[in-house]
């Protein structure tokens, strides 16, 4: 295997306390909506239609949904950035910003007090008030509502004061607040109410840089700029998101000028991309944790803790983060990352040692191991099909004998909302609201959506590190959630994921991606 390094070192800081007004994203300043409006009509009109800048990019699939409701994967949680607008964001290094909040400030543990800047407007022109925010979170948070994220978002609701100002709550203190509500993306009130969900998916209005024009179901989505957008001015008149699963494909549509840019790049492309001289590659270290989850539902070896352990202990980091991944990425030993609020470096995860892990398979009665399904999506992030046979190859070497069966990603949901995913099944978490509260809530909390664990003692550790307000008391309990990983192995923490682009430099320049994969290309400089 090569072993090339390309290590790439991030900091990343997240606003605490309370304040009083809020850095804007993208720039120090923006025109007012007015301003900006006007002056998109006057170069329209000017320019004409063939002055147009379209922007095309190819991603690994469809979005889930166009409803922020259920919007689930990181590609739809992109697309929602582009529709649609939220109190806060965060920007190209996961630090908290305005969006469409003026100011916020903490009253107290339970408390924010909100302003929304004045003269937001919908796609269809309505003005945005605090009552919008209100019907959002109710929604969400209703008896009865089966919306898919549910579960993050319902321990909030607004209570408004006047059209521009409000209280946002919790039901008791949650140290993810913040970062929760930069993807509680705010709906039309009056659309929603007039078209209902079903249409509102079909044909979404928001508040964003872009609006919706039209979406076809697993092949594209057009996008068009929103001339009275509060924000900067998009970069691009008009957007086009294609759909391209093979790796191989994306590359000869960058190539050929069919897409503009590309996502998860695949590792040995890296160098040749490069030497062309219109293409340009850029990574960088992201939120997002890839794994093994081990099914304790089931009826299979890993359901004894000893095989956990093992199975921990028989993986080998190192080799596949420089060996298959080039180095982009870097070994983990939990599924909290270095970069989350509250990481514990002295926690230990497992050493690599497969003369321990084969004693261990033996105390658990398998000491000429066994055979295993291990079942993965693998489309979507960089050379994993080949991380999924590295790590087959080294379960071998102490006797698992894996059976790896790729299926879609949908699928994989399905079968974690059922509880019959595979023994070991390959997956990845991030995007633009995780943290440690948040990863280990969703990936092992009970009945949650890529769960396939279910212990009460784990579940109070979760509310633990979400309650807690003393400093001192909080790293206690992210400390303890961290060693419960360790003490009782229910997944294989692999590798935080380094985000792999190309994209024609002829076209586009001074791009900078984000920690969170969110593909916003509104600070790009994009060229006719």
């Amino acid at each position: 295997m090569k072993k090339k390094l390309m290590a790439l070192l991030l900091v990343f800081t997240m606003t605490a306390g309370t304040l009083a007004g809020c850095a804007t994203p993208g720039s120090s300043e923006k025109p007012a909506a007015s301003e900006t409006g006007a002056k998109q009509g006057e170069e329209g009109k000017s320019a004409g239609q063939e002055d147009r800048i379209t922007l095309t990019y190819a991603q690994t699939k469809d979005v889930d949904s166009l409803d922020p409701r259920n919007a689930t994967s990181t590609i739809t949680a992109a697309m929602m950035a582009q529709i649609f607008s939220a109190l806060v964001t965060t920007d190209e290094d996961y630090n908290i910003v305005c969006d469409a909040a003026e100011s916020y400030e903490l009253i107290d543990d339970c408390t924010y007090k909100f302003t929304l800047k004045k003269g937001i407007k919908f796609h269809d022109g309505v003005e945005m008030t605090s009552e919008d925010v209100k019907y959002t979170m109710d929604t969400i948070r209703a008896e009865g509502a089966d919306y898919k994220l549910k579960s993050d978002f319902s321990f909030m609701y607004c209570e408004p004061i006047d059209d521009y100002t409000m209280y946002i709550k919790t039901d008791e203190p949650n140290a993810s607040t913040l970062l929760r509500l930069n993807y509680i993306k705010i709906i039309p009130k009056h659309y929603v109410e007039q078209v209902g969900d079903s249409e509102f998916n079909a044909k979404p209005i928001g508040s964003g840089p872009y609006r919706m024009v039209e979406w076809n179901k697993d092949a594209s989505i057009k996008l068009e700029a929103f001339s009275d957008y509060f924000g900067t001015k998009p970069a691009a008149d008009e957007l086009i998101c294609k759909v391209i699963p093979e790796a191989s494909a994306r590359i000869a549509a960058l190539e050929a000028g069919e897409v503009d840019l590309i996502s998860a790049v695949t590792t040995s492309q890296i160098s040749r991309l490069n030497s062309l001289g219109n293409i340009e590659v850029v990574s960088k270290p992201t939120t997002r944790t890839v794994y093994y989850t081990m099914n304790s539902f089931g009826d299979s070896p890993v359901t004894d803790l000893k095989v956990r352990q093992a199975i921990n202990m028989a993986i080998d980091k190192d080799t596949l983060v420089q060996g298959v991944l080039d180095g982009y990425g870097q070994p983990c030993n939990s599924l909290a990352l270095p970069m989350f609020e509250g990481y514990d470096e002295s926690v230990r995860g497992y050493e690599y040692d497969p003369e321990a892990a084969k004693a261990l398979l033996a105390e658990a009665g398998y000491p000429d191991g066994f055979e295993v399904e291990m079942e993965g999506s693998f489309s979507g992030l960089s050379n994993a099909a080949d991380i999924a046979q590295a790590v087959g190859a080294q379960l071998a070497e102490v006797g698992i004998k894996t059976v790896i069966v790729e299926k879609d990603s949908n699928t994989i949901k399905d079968e974690y909302e059922a509880k019959t995913t595979s023994p070991l099944t390959f997956y990845s978490f991030g995007g633009p609201y995780n943290n440690i509260n948040l990863i280990m809530k969703c990936v092992l909390g009970t009945g949650e959506r890529y769960s396939a664990w279910s212990d009460p003692e784990y579940d109070k550790l979760v509310h633990d590190i979400d309650t807690a307000v003393d400093p001192a008391v909080s790293q206690e309990a992210y400390t303890a959630i961290q060693q419960y990983l360790v003490d009782h192995a229910p997944v294989v923490p692999l590798y935080q994921t380094h985000a792999i682009y190309a994209y024609n430099k002829d076209k586009i320049s001074q791009w900078i991606p984000r920690a969170d994969e969110m593909l916003i290309l509104n600070n790009a400089k994009i060229d006719k």
